[in-house]
């Protein structure tokens, strides 16, 4: 019995580091982003009635811009690179102090211990870049519905609609 006792620690802590090990850095928040960074957010919402995917660049500079491209409906299907015949751009936004901190707070409430039972799925992946390098990768699911209700909070599908409308 006195054998099995240092094994075990010697078990769990080499466990604890390879766990630790594999565990991603998580991304900086939009106001912490340095300059130059660039964050890639990839947003896949499915419903009853909807499923599309967005993808969002922000870019540090002086300020926070956000590109915004929607992508094909098979583009959140794992194993499946982005084709870029398919991408349409929607188009930029300069975003204000304000939209940072909602964006600051929608990934506080993302990384939150909530409730998911909502039929309405947002899977949303972060890629954080500096010099061309990744640096961070974070991936979320949420099935909470709760986002749409709350004050304050900047959500992805909340930038998509303030761009304009494309011509058809």
């Amino acid at each position: 019995m006195r054998t099995l006792h240092p094994i075990a620690i010697l078990l769990s802590a080499f466990c604890g580091a390879v766990i630790g090990a594999d565990t991603p850095n998580p991304v900086d928040t939009f106001s912490k982003l340095k300059r130059g960074d660039t964050l890639v957010v990839r947003f896949h919402t499915t419903g009853c009635f909807h499923d599309e995917t967005h993808e969002f660049t922000f870019r540090r500079a002086a300020e926070l811009t956000v590109a915004v491209v929607q992508l094909p409906r098979d583009a959140a299907r794992a194993g499946l690179g982005t084709t870029q015949t398919n991408r349409v751009d929607v188009g930029t936004l300069t975003l204000s102090k304000s939209d940072v901190a909602g964006l600051d707070r929608l990934m506080e409430y993302y990384r939150s211990k909530h409730d998911g039972f909502c039929t309405t799925v947002d899977r949303i992946s972060f890629t954080q870049q500096r010099d061309g390098k990744t640096i961070a990768t974070e991936e979320i699911t949420d099935g909470s519905c709760q986002t749409f209700r709350m004050k304050r909070l900047m959500t992805f599908p909340g930038l998509v609609g303030r761009l304009p409308s494309p011509k058809r």
